[in-house]
């Protein structure tokens, strides 16, 4: 059979189904949700397909949700999952949420007087919980990080540190921008950094 009969066998069924229409408008709608749309000028109709109705058009691919609609199953995603915070273990709770509150301008949501936990945020929707433990372990390079927009911005920081008193890692600056480390109370290793090199 060649090409012009396939297809206008395909189209004489589609007349034939006077549900077709919905069927088709039904399937189109499940690809749009489900995100399979590809532009008809990357995919020729398959056999026993009707052609699409005009040039331009989006169809679902290949592997179509119009082959068979009795096992079409389209997933809905109703909320994204998102970040919400972090939890460091300490054996002194308030030192290390007032380290954080003094030289790093995070905010207590929370108050300051419970020995087993701390829970601090920044204007960014960044919540850090801090909680007691016996003993605090961490693995070989683990380390909580803050960014700043630029190079200049690290220096005034770490400045702002040595000032204050608080003992601090030199400056480094490498292709992956400027950096320096302190270890903060309970032994964590803190990063204040920035993709910037300066100048």
């Amino acid at each position: 059979m060649g090409p012009h009969n396939v297809r206008q066998s395909a189209r004489n069924r589609c007349e034939k189904q006077a549900d077709a229409p919905v069927a088709r408008a039904f399937a189109i709608g499940n690809a749009v949700l489900a995100g399979i749309f590809v532009p008809i000028e990357k995919r020729q109709a398959g056999p026993g397909e009707p052609r699409p109705l005009h040039f331009g058009a989006l169809v679902p691919p290949q592997r179509s949700v119009t082959r068979d609609l009795s096992r079409t199953r389209v997933r809905i995603v109703e909320a994204l999952v998102k970040f919400n915070h972090l939890d460091l273990q300490t054996t002194d709770v308030q030192a290390l949420a007032g380290f954080f509150v003094e030289h790093f301008d995070l905010e207590r949501r929370s108050n300051d007087r419970s020995p087993a936990i701390a829970i601090l945020g920044d204007e960014a929707g960044f919540t850090l919980v801090i909680q007691r433990t016996d003993v605090a372990a961490y693995p070989a390079g683990f380390h909580v990080g803050f960014i700043l927009d630029r190079a200049s911005d690290v220096r005034a920081h770490h400045a702002r540190l040595v000032a204050a008193g608080v003992a601090v890692g030199s400056i480094d600056v490498n292709a992956r921008g400027t950096r320096f480390y302190l270890t903060a109370p309970g032994s964590i290793v803190v990063e204040t950094s920035s993709p910037d090199r300066g100048k």
